[in-house]
């Protein structure tokens, strides 16, 4: 086993407002080659260090020799979201980022009604028109709302064979397609797979590509529902969350007054629906 030590002279530290850094200095002596050398130091010297009240992550090593079967190393440590405190991505690892700001939509439908009032006369009293917002003679205007909005997008790492055209062709397809399967903690029906950005691999000077190819995948969640109720009818309405429910409804005459009121309601697939985790590799 080759002997490695600690330099008297290590370590050096930085210490600013934003961030923190080291360095360490290390001696290998054994009948090794410079990258065995190499190899045996990452393998002795510590993955992170603390400066303060700092962690800090090692970012690198080098190692140069200083004399004959001897080596002398450097590992230098830094911040955890220093790129260099990443480690290499391999076919599989993948990222997200996400965007919760809500959407707004159209609601013609109240989650429950207040209250409701005479204006004109007390004979005229308001009749029920089953929570739709803005019914006026033969339609039902309805209120823009601020709604929950999830967009996120998965950098995925794939090995670059998989990566062909005929897989990119594969991604167009898909997009536009609902989760059937359960997929990244999300139930099924409740992913919109809404398309993918990327770049093939590229043939370097030895050969085809060896590091993994970094495709950008983006999706639009929205929440399977089965509380939904509408009118007198008491059962409750199971939605899955990219299925579209659309209310019909009639007009009603009474008391002299003729409005519209809700009568049925569809819940309707607009989307495909296709399996996730096989079809991405991973989930």
């Amino acid at each position: 086993m080759p002997d490695i030590f600690e330099r008297f002279d290590s370590a050096n530290l930085t210490l600013t407002n934003k961030d923190a850094g080291a360095v360490s200095r290390y001696v290998c002596r054994g009948p090794l080659s410079q990258d065995e050398a190499l190899y045996q130091i990452v393998l002795t010297t510590p993955l992170s260090y603390v400066v303060g009240t700092r962690r800090l992550i090692r970012q690198q090593v080098t190692c140069s020799p200083i004399g004959p079967a001897m080596w002398q190393a450097e590992v230098t440590y830094g911040p955890d979201d220093d790129p260099r405190s990443e480690p290499e991505k391999a076919a599989g690892d993948y990222d997200f980022s996400f965007d919760t700001m809500g959407a707004t939509a159209r609601k013609q439908l109240s989650e429950k009604t207040v209250s409701s009032h005479w204006l004109w006369s007390m004979s005229n009293m308001p009749p029920d028109l089953g929570r739709a917002i803005g019914a006026q003679g033969n339609k039902v205007e309805g209120v823009d709302v601020v709604v929950p909005k999830l967009e996120f997008t998965v950098t995925a790492h794939y090995a670059p064979r998989t990566v062909t055209i005929d897989w990119v062709k594969g991604l167009a397809r898909a997009t536009g397609k609902v989760n059937s399967d359960s997929w990244l903690g999300f139930a099924a029906g409740e992913l919109l797979f809404m398309g993918a950005r990327g770049q093939g691999p590229i043939d370097t000077l030895v050969g085809p590509q060896q590091k993994p190819v970094a495709i950008t995948l983006q999706f639009a969640a929205s929440e399977n529902r089965d509380d939904l109720q509408y009118g007198s009818n008491p059962e409750k309405i199971k939605k899955d969350g990219w299925d579209y429910l659309w209310v019909r409804y009639e007009r009603v005459r009474e008391s002299g007054l003729e409005y519209p009121v809700p009568v049925h309601a569809y819940v309707e697939q607009v989307y495909p629906r296709g399996e996730f985790t096989p079809f991405f590799g991973f989930g």
